[in-house]
């Protein structure tokens, strides 16, 4: 019997055919055209629910990866409620791709952490003046000076006096330098030397060997480079200051680091923490002097001295010669990181500082510098002072320093005074931008040399010996 396919299709219930005649095909959904509109609305919580039942349900389910899975069903139940008056939909939120929480700090760390957070945050905020302020109100902090605004000890103005002579071109060459100056092949630059007699000296050798007129020319050649090509604080170190400080300290015709006093950089010196004083920031210098005690001349001991220092090498004098080194050696078992100095610096672990030297650019952190030397010496004051009173041993009478700013080389000192430490500034003794500057400052080092080899050793050595009976 032949069938009616109009009657047919009369027969079919309207409901099956509106969900024939309309099949939901998964790849007709836009979900991110509608995603980037409500992207543009503002976001307001909670996270409305991922449903589970409409994953499972859902036709994509074979053949869409699980991850995009996620996102079209949830970006589709968004979309059925966009005419709906609640909550604007959220983006997911990034897993927290950390196990578990960071481990608790224990009642020591967190003090010591919040201690040293303290510290560092004060010391970025204040000022170089602002922390030398605070410090003249501690005990055993750091006072600065001028050098007439008190009395002081007449072995200083002895030694502030020469420097002084020097700083106005007083002696600063031998006598046998006049002519070799004026015949020079670039004899204009010496031309202003020559010409006063006062420069010339016959005691000038006394101090040490005059620097030959082509490394001074040297030194001058290169001062000028890191001048008119801006050069940072770091090549003036290399190029400049650690040439003249070769200039006037190396011995001629010895090895290298063979003297019983030379310099060295050292840059990355850290004073240890049990000398600083109270309040003070860390600081480091640049370059020192000193001594090495492996290579102590055998009358060095002996040194007559004049002044304050007289009683103690008459002392030494009168006691027998021992092995400095062998003492330094076995005191240094004692001391804080097992260092003879107030710095745990390994190649000054037992080469005791006799001057410290920091630098700056021409012109710029004046009061910074002031403040790197104060804590620097108030910590080595710390130092020899817990040494000296172990036996009730005088102290010196004072520190020299030098702080350098570009060409300009400047005396500062300090002297210990009940606890506390004052520093004095300061005397330009020379300048690396002309020849008479450079001879000024290798006469005045050479005689800071001189003076702590004779007098300031006898002192110091005497504290360390001490130390051992």
């Amino acid at each position: 019997m032949p069938v009616d396919i109009s009657a047919w299709l009369c027969d079919i219930p309207n409901d099956s055919l509106c969900a024939r005649e309309i099949p939901v095909e998964p790849n007709r959904v836009k979900p991110v055209t509608v995603t980037r509109k409500r992207r543009r609305d503002p976001l307001t919580p909670p996270d409305l629910p991922l449903s589970v039942n409409s994953m499972q349900n859902s036709p994509d389910q074979a053949t869409t990866p699980r991850a995009k899975r996620l996102r079209v069903d949830q970006l589709a139940d968004d979309g059925d409620d966009l005419d709906a008056d609640g909550p604007t939909p959220k983006p997911r939120r990034q897993r927290n791709t950390f196990a578990s929480p960071p481990p608790a700090f224990t009642r020591s760390e967190s003090s010591a952490s919040q201690s040293t957070s303290h510290r560092s945050s004060r010391s970025g905020r204040s000022s170089p003046q602002k922390h030398m302020a605070s410090l003249e109100l501690v005990d055993n902090g750091i006072r600065q000076l001028g050098f007439s605004s008190s009395a002081l000890p007449a072995e200083l103005n002895e030694l502030l006096a020469q420097v002084r002579r020097f700083a106005r071109g007083r002696g600063i060459l031998p006598q046998s330098y006049k002519t070799e100056l004026a015949t020079h092949k670039q004899a204009s630059y010496f031309a202003e030397i020559c010409e006063d007699d006062t420069c010339f000296s016959p005691a000038r050798d006394n101090v040490g060997p005059a620097p030959t007129p082509d490394s001074v020319l040297r030194v001058l050649s290169r001062a000028l480079e890191c001048q008119v090509n801006y050069h940072p604080e770091a090549t003036w170190n290399m190029m400049v200051h650690y040439e003249i400080l070769c200039t006037a300290l190396r011995s001629n015709g010895v090895p290298e680091f063979t003297d019983f006093l030379y310099f060295m950089p050292c840059t990355t010196a850290k004073i240890i923490g049990n000398y600083l004083p109270p309040t003070s920031p860390f600081k480091q210098i640049d370059f020192c002097l000193y001594f090495d005690p492996k290579f102590e001349p055998q009358d060095a001991a002996a040194t007559t001295t004049t002044g304050s220092d007289a009683a103690t090498a008459a002392a030494i004098t009168a006691t027998p010669q021992t092995n400095i080194a062998t003492i330094i050696a076995k005191l240094r078992t004692s001391l804080p990181d097992q260092s003879i100095n107030h710095t745990d610096f390994l190649p000054l672990r037992n080469r005791l500082i006799a001057l410290s030297i920091e630098t700056k650019k021409t012109g710029e952190g004046w009061d910074s510098a002031t403040l790197q030397m104060g804590v620097w010496h108030a910590s080595q004051w710390q130092l020899l002072h817990r040494l000296a009173s172990r036996k009730g041993n005088p102290l010196p009478a004072f520190l020299p320093g030098i702080i350098i700013q570009g060409h300009d080389w400047n005396l500062v000192v300090t002297t210990w005074e009940s606890g506390r430490t004052n520093l004095y500034t300061k005397i330009t003794f020379g300048s690396t931008s002309d020849v008479m500057g450079i001879y000024q400052i290798v006469s005045t080092l050479q005689y800071l040399r001189h003076w702590a080899c004779t007098s300031y050793w006898a002192c110091v050595r005497h504290i360390i010996e001490s130390c051992s009976t």
